[in-house]
């Protein structure tokens, strides 16, 4: 069982090393206008990080779902043992609970802000829900959909983090973080494509790998506690899932 754990775990080790060059880089990488420094040790080293992983992710996703494919809904795509599943859903309710405290940290926000913030919350909600249906082997339409609702978020969180630094200099600050929600918003749209006949298994793989790494990645661009858990939860929760698809994917060998 814990064969199909190893890549979605290296994610998550490699994000973590990715995390530590990322503060590094924040404290001494950029001047005062929030430009990254020209030949700064530290941010090619990053860039570099990244590029190798994006590849190996990709490589490592090719070979995994080579000739595969799993079950047409959610819950035979993303099946486990039950203990797998409720560690799965573990990780959704602690992230849903660092999104209800994010969501009454903006509560007093603008619109853009609030709609951030709620979002947070009702995706991690969404993923919870999610995991209880597979859970129980219920309802693949409803799952999917449910699926769908963090994709969005991610998606406008995207879209947000990226409005802050639109007319900025130090749009570069925000780049890791675009990075990390929009694969996360990709994995989480291919996730959901299972319950509506349209696989993707080299995708979700790779996209799964990805948003895993990029969210520990990006965990020193935010200040707020709870956004930290937040992100570091659905990190753990993207990897938990893209391990149990590896499973689907080589029921007889893994």
């Amino acid at each position: 069982m814990l064969k199909k754990y190893l890549a979605p775990a290296a994610a998550l080790l490699c994000g973590c090393a990715a995390a530590f060059i990322r503060s590094r880089e924040l404290s001494s990488g950029y001047d005062e206008k929030g430009l990254p420094i020209k030949g700064a040790a530290v941010t090619v080293i990053l860039a570099a990080f990244c590029v190798i992983f994006i590849a190996a992710a990709f490589a490592f996703a090719v070979k995994t779902a080579a000739g595969k494919e799993s079950g047409v809904g959610v819950t035979a795509a993303f099946a486990g043992e039950p203990a797998e599943l409720a560690l799965s859903a573990l990780f959704a309710a602690a992230a849903a609970v660092c999104g209800v405290l994010i969501a009454l940290a903006k509560a007093g926000g603008e619109t853009a802000s609030k709609i951030y913030g709620y979002g947070a919350a009702a995706s991690a909600l969404a993923l919870l829900g999610g995991e209880l249906l597979t859970m129980g082997k219920r309802n693949d339409a409803a799952a999917g959909t449910l699926l769908a609702v963090p994709a969005v978020y991610f998606a406008f969180a995207m879209a947000f983090a990226y409005s802050a630094h639109a007319a900025d200099p130090a749009i570069m600050l925000c780049a890791y973080k675009c990075a990390a929600l929009g694969t996360s918003a990709l994995f989480f749209i291919y996730s959901a494509s299972f319950s509506f006949c349209k696989k993707a298994p080299k995708l979700t793989v790779a996209f799964g790998l990805i948003s895993s790494f990029f969210l520990i990645l990006c965990i020193p661009d935010y200040s707020a506690g709870a956004e930290r858990f937040f992100f570091a939860f659905i990190a753990a929760s993207a990897a938990a899932r893209t391990g149990r698809f590896i499973g689907s994917l080589h029921k007889k060998e893994i």
